[in-house]
């Protein structure tokens, strides 16, 4: 209430008049929370609210900015409709390749000549997960013999769980072990690969391709096995043992560095009358070995094989008069 005062001529007279003051038409905006949370590749929400006043009656477009590469925000609804005052769902989504890190994000809410703002944080992080790899891209190694790999294992956005380790795609024969067999939680760490291939896996190079699996993830990484024939020379040494069937006795024999084999057999079948043959032959670069046996009771073939582990056998022959088997090991160089 505001008095007016009229004075004069000794006279003094007042009035009122009622001033109102009433509020500019305007609006308010804010977020219900102050950080939005995502990973790569997935999302987070906010609650964005506006209030009204002084009879401020429009609808109200909303925007952002300030978002990082390969990120989107959307708004459910859209816009506020009029007179203005209510809320909308704000999706902050980050791209599988959104860098990680924390952005302000402004929020503006547009409508009836006026213009508001708020802000979020946008934090960004990597998504729970682990790497594969080998530290060799070949891993060699002759027939009956071995090679080794190291795998390595890396984790990042929290990851924590341990991996599994498993081989596919060996050539037959050859077998492929870890130690240890899997990497503990949180999952990082390293595994010495053991590949070996078989007296008998065929020569050649083959994809071996290593999984890692843990924690609802599985990553792959490959190594090429290349197995060789093993040096005639390797088989070197002197092999002595038996052999029987038809006949039997036992045999001595060398097998020299280029692949020669010489030596003798006593057969034993008479007590009486044993008698010694000569042995010569030749192992050939996979290993198979061919014999021959010349003695006073005849000839004789021996075929079979020796291994890089020192066991030389097969199956004799004497034609009409019979055959059977022979085994002899490595007994010295």
């Amino acid at each position: 209430t505001v008095t007016v005062t009229g004075t004069g001529g000794g006279k003094t007279h007042t009035a009122t008049v009622t001033f109102t003051v009433s509020a500019i038409p305007d609006f308010t905006l804010g977020a219900t929370q102050a950080t939005v949370s995502a990973t790569q590749g997935g999302s987070g929400t906010a609650t964005i609210t506006t209030t009204v006043g002084g009879g401020f009656n429009a609808a109200l477009a909303l925007t952002t900015t300030g978002l990082p590469s390969g990120a989107t925000a959307t708004f459910s609804p859209t816009s506020i409709a009029a007179p203005g005052s209510g809320s909308a769902t704000l999706t902050l989504a980050a791209g599988a390749a959104t860098p990680t890190g924390s952005y302000t994000v402004t929020v503006t809410g547009t409508g009836g000549g006026k213009t508001h703002t708020a802000t979020v944080t946008f934090t960004v992080s990597a998504i729970p997960d682990f790497t594969l790899g080998a530290t060799q891209a070949t891993v060699s190694a002759t027939q009956g013999g071995s090679g080794a790999a190291t795998i390595t294992t890396t984790v990042g956005g929290g990851f924590n769980a341990a991996v599994a380790l498993t081989a596919t795609g060996l050539p037959s024969g050859a077998t492929a072990t870890f130690s240890p067999t899997s990497i503990a939680a949180p999952g990082s760490g390293s595994a010495t690969l053991t590949l070996a291939a078989g007296a008998a896996t065929p020569t050649g190079s083959y994809t071996v391709t290593l999984t890692g699996t843990g924690g609802g993830k599985t990553h792959t990484a490959t190594v090429t096995f290349t197995v060789t024939a093993t040096p005639v020379s390797s088989f070197a040494g002197i092999y002595t043992g038996t052999y029987t069937g038809a006949d039997f006795g036992t045999i001595r024999v060398t097998l020299s560095a280029s692949g020669s084999i010489s030596g003798t057999g006593t057969s034993t079948a008479d007590p009486g009358f044993p008698y010694l043959f000569n042995i010569s032959g030749q192992v050939a670069a996979d290993g198979k070995v061919s014999l021959t046996g010349s003695g006073s009771a005849g000839t004789a073939t021996f075929s079979g094989t020796v291994t890089a582990q020192g066991l030389l056998s097969g199956t004799w022959s004497a034609g009409i008069n019979g055959g059977g088997t022979f085994s002899a090991n490595k007994t010295g160089v």
